[in-house]
This record gives C-alpha cells, sequence and structure tokens, in this order.
C-alpha cells in the first residue's frame, strides 16, 4: 500500500497508560499539581523520566483524590 501513512503511537509509560486509562487529562494534573504540562507529557511518555520525590508527591497528591489506592510504585 503505498501512499497510505499509519500513524504511530506513542508508547505510553505505566503513568501515561494509568492516565489515558482513567480519563485523566495531563492539562489538568498539570495545572492541579502545580507541574508544568512539559513534565506531565514526559513522565507519561518517556520510561527514562522519573520525577524528583517532591514532584511525585505533587502528582500523587491529586491522583489519591479519585483514587485513594494509587501506588507512586506502580508508575517511578
Amino acid at each position: 500500500m503505498t501512499g497510505v501513512r499509519t500513524k504511530k503511537r506513542k508508547r505510553k509509560t505505566p503513568f501515561g497508560r494509568y492516565l489515558e486509562e482513567h480519563g485523566i487529562k495531563q492539562v489538568w494534573l498539570a495545572e492541579c499539581a502545580k507541574v508544568s504540562e512539559g513534565l506531565i507529557s514526559q513522565l507519561a511518555n518517556d520510561k527514562e523520566r522519573v520525577p524528583t520525590i517532591q514532584t511525585a508527591k505533587m502528582i500523587i497528591k491529586v491522583l489519591k483524590k479519585h483514587d485513594r489506592y494509587i501506588d507512586p510504585n506502580d508508575f517511578w
């Protein structure tokens, strides 16, 4: 099939898959956790990217309001 482009899907990290499966928007999470949208995007798409402890706490604090069983060890 020449001339047909297929869209390559980005490989998500466990964190990225969690956000996607739970319908959590990266923009919303960034605003609530007071971190940059770029950081949330990196954490969702780059397996090598790991947040600082302080940043992880800020993100998890927001996510725990919706899922009290969330465990940061599942992501990083």
